[in-house]
Order: structure tokens, then C-alpha cells, then sequence
């Protein structure tokens, strides 16, 4: 068994979105002190039992990049030393993506998305001190064993007329990561917001973006506000109603059976999920009532949330989901509700990070 030493560049797109001749070109972002999160590791291997320590440490880098730096993992053989590098790379891009992304007030122009690159990865491996203890093996601890470099490759830089810096404050990396880690739907909210970014076209973010939106639908689905149009016993009724006219207007059609099946099958879900308020009312309520948010400041973003504007992005929604073909000024209209869906779910994702 050895320990596994590893130092991976993460790397963000730090060049605008719009292809135009605005003199905002670039952007970087700076922590505002290094995140350090320990983890405790038991290792177990036949008879021999050990806890041991992972330190997980993230600094500045190059102008577009941070350094992830994991000290050490314990394992017997280099591919699964790997394997638990790349889970902890993955994890950490997607939780300080969103740090970084929930303090950029300029959305309009940038989407950062953390990510790493394979071959920039550096890897130390040396000899695991307790456990050739353990094995009472008389081998001579290296200083610095193997070294393995997976690049040799000289990265160029475009010229860049102007350039913004942002300084990114990081005190809710220690919470988002743990919350990642232990909670699977947090998870998933997190991942549909990490993959609405990067360099994607807008229907793709939109998509993403709405998934959550999706989720606290019907996660949260207890806190909206509403009533049945109709008694069971009403429904009842109008079902057996419905299903006379039914076998009367397709009578003599061959496959009658099959499709009075399917036609009352889907009259009966209709009347189920009928109430007194519209999808996006009853949306409205949860983020209204449950998670208080009636209006949302930020950057050049003012956005009251009330059914007009849930019913705006629904109607996007199922446009996109029926494949419409989209003009030039809906494209338009896209992009900036797209923005003001991301900064939604922006909101959103600190207000489940604290719900119980």
C-alpha cells in the first residue's frame, strides 16, 4: 500500500460569451484565502487498521486557473489512487463553480465552469510509513520516489485587451462540500446547476436550469397553496360519463377497445391533477412561501417572482421541449431569461443548502 500525492490544475473559461467588439474580454477570479477541508480516512486491509488523513487544499493558480492539491490517498495500486483523485476533482470543480458563479455579477457576459485536464495532472507516489511498519518490511522510506508529469504541453495565451478580477469569497465551500458529499439530492441539484454552465449553447443551460426548478416542484410540492376543482365523487361521475360518450363515438373502430383505454386513462390523470391554480401559481407559492423569494437583486437583474414570471419560463420550457424553431429575437429573449433562470436557481441552491 502506498500514498498518493496529487496537484491538478482546475481550469475555468475566462472569455466572454458574445462573440462582439466589447472591450471585456477576459476575466479572472481570485480567492479570498486558500480553502483547506480535512477528511478522515480508516483504512482497512486484511488485519491492518489505521486512520489516516486526507487534506484537500485549493489556492490560486494561473490567471484562468485554481490548484487542487490532495495530500494523500491510500491505496495499493496507482489506477484506483487515480479513480479516488477524480472523484475528488469532480466534486470539488462542481461545488467552487458555484462559489464562483453565485458572486459573478457579470452573468451576462461570462459563465465560468471549473474543469481539469487529465494529462496537467502532477502525482507523487511514496512508501505508506505505517503500513511497511505494520508488515515489519525493512525497506528504506524515499524521499521522492516516482514522479510522474502527465503534460509537456505549453499552453498560449490570446491577447487580451481588458481583463476583470473578481475576488471570490469562499466561506461556504466547507458546508456546499459536505452537503454534496451526504445529501444525493442536493447532489443533483448541484450537477444540473454545474452542467447549465461552461461554453454550451443557451437551450442546453436553459434545459439544465429548468431541472431544478423541476426538482423543487415536486420535492416541495406540500408547500403550495391550493384545492381540487372537483370531489371524488364528482370526478366519479364525469369519468363514467366520459367513458359512455367515449364507447359511443368509436364505436364500429376496430381497435375502440385499445384506444377508450387510453383516452379514459388519460381523462382520469387530467381530473386528478386538475386544481384551482395553474403550474405556475402553485410553483409560485413554494418559492414565495417556503424559501421567501419574492424578489431577486443581483447585478443588473431585478426579477419579481410571482406566476407571470414562472409562467414565462414554463412556456420557454415546453417550446424548447417541442423542438420550435427559434427567430432571432426569441434567441434574444433566450439568453436573457436564461440568465435570469440561472440567477434563480442561484437563489434557489443556498435556499435548499439550508432546508431541513
Amino acid at each position: 500500500m502506498y500514498k498518493y500525492y496529487f496537484e491538478i490544475p482546475m481550469f475555468y473559461n475566462n472569455v466572454s460569451i458574445f462573440d462582439t467588439n466589447d472591450s471585456i474580454t477576459d476575466i479572472s477570479f481570485k480567492l479570498e484565502k486558500t480553502i483547506e477541508k480535512r477528511l478522515l480516512i480508516n483504512i482497512n486491509k486484511g488485519d491492518f487498521n489505521s486512520k489516516e488523513i486526507c487534506d484537500i487544499i485549493i489556492t490560486d493558480n494561473n490567471d484562468n486557473s485554481l490548484l487542487l492539491s490532495i495530500d494523500s490517498i491510500y491505496a495499493d495500486d496507482e489506477n484506483y489512487s487515480y479513480d479516488m483523485a477524480y472523484k475528488i476533482a469532480d466534486k470539488v470543480c462542481c461545488v467552487l463553480t458555484f462559489i464562483l458563479h453565485s458572486q459573478n455579477y457579470n452573468f451576462h457576459h461570462f459563465h465560468p465552469k471549473l474543469t481539469y485536464r487529465i494529462r496537467d495532472i502532477v502525482h507523487h507516489k511514496r512508501d505508506y510509513d505505517n503500513y511497511v511498519e505494520y508488515t515489519r518490511k525493512q525497506k528504506r522510506y524515499k524521499d521522492g520516489n516516482e514522479t510522474i508529469h502527465l503534460s509537456d504541453r505549453i499552453l498560449l495565451n490570446e491577447h487580451i485587451e481588458c481583463k476583470l478580477c473578481s475576488s471570490v469569497n469562499v466561506d461556504s465551500f466547507d458546508e456546499l462540500f459536505s452537503k454534496y458529499g451526504s445529501d444525493k439530492h442536493f447532489r443533483f441539484v448541484l450537477e444540473s446547476y454545474y452542467r447549465g454552465l461552461g461554453e454550451i449553447e443557451f437551450v442546453s443551460k436553459y434545459y439544465n436550469f429548468f431541472t431544478i426548478i423541476e426538482y423543487v416542484e415536486v420535492k416541495f410540492s406540500k408547500y403550495a397553496e391550493y384545492k381540487d376543482v372537483f370531489y371524488k365523487t364528482q370526478s366519479d361521475e364525469l369519468k363514467e360519463l366520459f367513458a359512455t360518450k367515449i364507447d359511443e363515438f368509436l364505436s364500429g373502430n376496430k381497435d375502440a377497445k385499445n384506444l377508450e383505454d387510453r383516452i379514459n386513462s388519460r381523462f382520469g390523470t387530467f381530473l386528478a391533477n386538475i386544481t384551482d391554480k395553474t403550474r405556475a401559481e402553485k410553483l409560485c407559492d413554494i418559492l414565495n412561501n417556503h424559501f421567501d423569494l419574492n424578489e431577486i437583486k443581483f447585478g443588473f437583474v431585478n426579477l419579481s417572482i410571482n406566476a407571470d414570471t414562472i409562467k414565462n419560463f414554463i412556456d420557454v420550457r415546453n417550446s424548447l421541449f417541442h423542438a420550435k424553431r427559434i427567430t432571432e429575437e426569441e434567441e434574444s429573449k433566450l439568453n436573457r431569461l436564461t440568465n435570469d433562470l440561472m440567477i434563480l436557481c442561484t437563489m434557489l441552491v443556498f435556499k435548499i443548502l439550508n432546508s431541513k
